[in-house]
């Protein structure tokens, strides 16, 4: 919690400024966004090892976990919530590392079709067991019934989020 601790004592400080600092909802915002930022960071330093990110290898994966093994770059883009210039060169890193083809779709040769090569699964394969292996072991701070109730509450948030009706910042 070390790296937590300057912010939060700097929140506390701030609810004593400005009155009416809703300090618990606060602080759980930026709790939020440090944990996420911090598995963000154990993700990456692992992956970097292998060349990835946690941007490619989510692509690589999505790409390889896709119906019939191919999927175009603007679904591509939907499902890691990015723009289409950054997946762009997301997959110019994996074309380039000989983990993914760029095609022509079957149906439609206008259309770009990306699939794994072999060695972008063989990479997977080595990759998955370890990142599985060192999520176990994070998430084995949680009994079973405190991870399912964590799902449920963010999912619950994330529901809240996604309604978009609170054009405030959180």
């Amino acid at each position: 919690m070390k790296s937590f601790s300057y912010f939060e004592q700097s929140i506390e400080r701030a609810s004593q400024l400005v009155e009416g600092m809703p300090l618990q909802q606060v602080v759980l915002n930026r709790l939020m966004l440090h944990v996420f930022r911090e598995l963000q960071e154990r993700q990456n330093r692992f992956l970097m090892e292998f060349g990835l990110n946690g941007s490619s290898f989510l692509a690589l994966a999505m790409i390889l976990s896709a119906d019939g093994g191919c999927l175009n770059p603007c679904d591509l883009s939907d499902g890691l919530m990015a723009s289409r210039a950054n997946v762009t060169r997301v997959v110019d890193q994996l074309v380039a590392a000989g983990w993914v083809e760029r095609n022509t779709s079957d149906d439609d040769r206008r259309r770009i079709v990306l699939s794994v090569t072999p060695s972008g699964r063989d990479l997977l394969e080595t990759i998955l067991p370890r990142l599985w292996q060192g999520t176990e072991t994070l998430w084995s701070l949680f009994s079973q019934q405190e991870q399912a109730q964590m799902n449920r509450l963010l999912r619950k948030l994330l529901v809240k989020l996604e309604e978009g009706n609170d054009a405030n910042a959180a």
